[in-house]
C-alpha cells in the first residue's frame, strides 16, 4: 500500500496483535527455503533469550525438515527486507518469538525431484541445460511455478513436510 498499515490486511494483523498480545509469531511465506529469526533490515540478530531459544529450535529442526539458511533473516538470507510483519511485531508490538519459514521453493522442489534423472544425463549437455533456464525464467507461469506447488504431488509433499515440524 502507499504507506504503513495502509491495507486492511496489515491494518488488521496490527490489530489483532495489540489485542492478544501473543507471545509467538510465525510467518509463512514461499519463494524460497529458509527459517528466520529478526532483524530482516539488518545483518545483526537480537541478543534476546526469546531469540537464542528460537535459534536453538530452528537449529534443531532444520536438518529435518529443511536443511536450508537458517538464523537471523538479513543475515542468512542474502538481501534485507524493511518494514516486515516479523520485525514489527518484534520491536513495536514485542512478540519475543518472531519467525519466518519459507516453505517452498519451486527450483529446489525441481532440482530434488529430478536428482537422479539429472546425475544419468550426460555432462556435456550443460549448454541446452542453461537455455532450459532461460526459457522457464521467460515462462509467464514462472513466478507462480517458483513460489508455489502447482501440482497434487508437490502440494502434498510440502504439506507433509512443513505438518509434521
Amino acid at each position: 500500500g502507499p504507506q504503513a498499515f495502509s491495507e486492511m490486511e496489515s491494518s488488521f494483523l496490527k490489530n489483532l496483535a495489540k489485542q492478544q498480545q501473543p507471545d509467538i509469531f510465525i510467518d509463512v511465506h514461499s519463494g524460497t527455503l529458509g527459517f528466520y529469526t529478526p532483524y530482516s533490515y539488518s545483518t545483526n540478530v537480537p541478543k534476546t533469550l526469546a531469540t537464542s531459544q528460537s535459534l536453538d529450535i530452528i537449529n534443531k529442526l532444520n536438518p529435518k525438515y529443511c536443511n536450508c539458511p537458517a538464523g537471523g533473516a538479513g543475515e542468512v538470507s542474502g538481501y534485507l527486507a524493511y518494514g516486515t510483519a516479523q520485525d514489527y511485531l518484534f520491536e513495536n508490538q514485542h512478540v519475543p518469538y518472531s519467525i519466518v519459514l519459507e516453505v517452498f521453493d519451486g527450483n529446489t522442489y525441481k532440482e530434488q525431484q529430478h536428482h537422479h534423472h539429472q546425475q544419468r544425463k550426460n555432462h556435456n549437455n550443460k549448454s541446452s541445460s542453461n537455455n532450459s533456464n532461460k526459457d522457464e525464467q521467460e515462462d509467464p507461469m514462472y513466478c507462480l511455478k517458483s513460489s508455489n506447488p502447482i501440482d497434487a504431488q508437490m502440494l502434498e509433499a510440502t504439506c507433509e513436510n512443513w505438518s509434521s515440524a
